[in-house]
């Protein structure tokens, strides 16, 4: 089944806590590469499945947005941190709390610059996605 990336999105508001992350990035970045590293550090650290993370090419990089428990949104902030060294990027916070409007706004309004040319989004898979 396939969804749009506002459907994924959708998916961010059912956890309690979201950030969001402008990486601006250089030639050689993966996404999918980037969506795996963080998935196994999630199983790693905390055994956690029960968090939504998507990922969109816009202007000057990617946005990744990243919603699920507290302990979610502080791996995804470390963990941006330790692979930004091989990750190829260079991370920007955006938003990181609890608003579920605020989060949505700030998302969209990067989203105006959404780049659609070839695979330009996607998402995590889980049992909590």
């Amino acid at each position: 089944m396939t969804y749009t990336l506002q459907q994924h999105l959708g998916r961010l508001d059912g956890h309690s806590h979201r950030s969001a992350y402008l990486l601006s990035v250089t030639d050689n970045f993966s996404p999918r590469k980037l969506q795996k590293a963080l998935r196994e550090r999630m199983r790693l650290m905390s055994c956690i499945d029960q968090y939504a993370s998507v990922w969109a090419k816009v202007e000057g990089g990617y946005i990744l947005a990243v919603s699920g428990s507290l302990v979610v949104t502080e791996i995804a902030f470390s963990f941006l941190s330790e692979y930004a060294v091989t990750g190829s990027y260079t991370e920007s916070l955006l938003y990181r709390g609890t608003a579920r409007k605020l989060f949505r706004e700030i998302v969209q309004f990067q989203l105006a610059g959404c780049v659609q040319i070839g695979r330009s989004y996607g998402a995590s898979r889980g049992k909590g996605f």
